[in-house]
């Protein structure tokens, strides 16, 4: 049985559909994610594609191994991560109160978005990355 939501990969500037994939209707998101990526890069590249690619995706995708192919693959990628594992609330928790910088947003809403460090791994696989939080909160309405 097929899901109802396929992996869709689309061109930000025009919409077009680049890549999608149904998936079993029980499958987790991260169930096939190196290849997804692999099965997308391939073609946008054979296509002609020679300057930076950048992905977007949600936190099903976030993990050591997408990130590795990724860097492989020399794309660029912003990615959701789930707050609550303890090294990114960690690292959520340890940004200064100064650190944070307002960014636009919604008319009744209010942002600010600041960086942090957070590491994975042990030993020689130990790799720090970057992460940018972002603290949304709307100001005109009830919550």
């Amino acid at each position: 049985m097929l899901g109802y939501h396929p992996l869709l990969v689309t061109r930000a500037d025009s919409g077009e559909v680049l890549h999608a994939r149904m998936r079993k209707g029980a499958a987790n998101t991260q169930r096939g994610a190196r290849r997804f990526i692999d099965e997308l890069v391939a073609p946008v590249r054979r296509a002609g594609a020679t300057g930076t690619l950048t992905v977007r995706v949600d936190s099903g995708f976030w993990s050591n191994a997408t990130i590795a192919t990724l860097n492989r693959l020399d794309v660029r990628y912003t990615m959701t991560v789930r707050c609550h594992t303890p090294t990114i609330a960690t690292a959520i928790a340890g940004i200064a109160d100064d650190a944070w910088v307002d960014i636009d947003y919604t008319p009744d809403g209010h942002a600010q978005v600041a960086e942090a460090a957070y590491s994975t791994g042990t030993g020689r696989r130990r790799v720090t990355r970057r992460l940018i939080v972002r603290r949304t909160r709307l100001t005109a309405t009830a919550q």
